[in-house]
């Protein structure tokens, strides 16, 4: 799938205009624990908790000037069935992310 979004800051485009969804293993313990300290500690630019269907999440806003790549897409990180990571990132839409992890925890 890829989708297209306008940037919401014109000096910081957003280059990743498509959505990449990886899986992996979560190995770090309590979810909503290890999101919170990480949030605290030192957090990109435009990093948040947030949540998906109930389930803890981090939310980084797209044109982050803290994005090593400059690729400045949205991400968003969560944990289903306490034990698969899932990071989406790509484009501009946050909701647009949170609709697709929402997807993938009811299956």
């Amino acid at each position: 799938m890829s989708l297209t979004f306008t940037s919401l800051d014109s000096k910081a485009p957003v280059r990743q205009t498509y959505i990449e969804i990886r899986e992996e293993p979560w190995n770090e313990g309590d979810v909503k624990s290890f999101f919170a300290d990480d949030v605290s500690t030192d957090p990109p630019l435009g990093l948040s908790l947030c949540d998906v269907k109930g389930l803890p999440a981090e939310c980084q806003s797209p044109d982050s000037p803290s994005d090593q790549d400059q690729a400045n897409p949205a991400f968003l990180r969560t944990v289903i069935n306490g034990s698969t990571e899932i990071s989406i990132s790509g484009g501009a839409d946050m909701d647009a992310l949170k609709s697709i992890a929402a997807s993938l925890t009811s299956r």
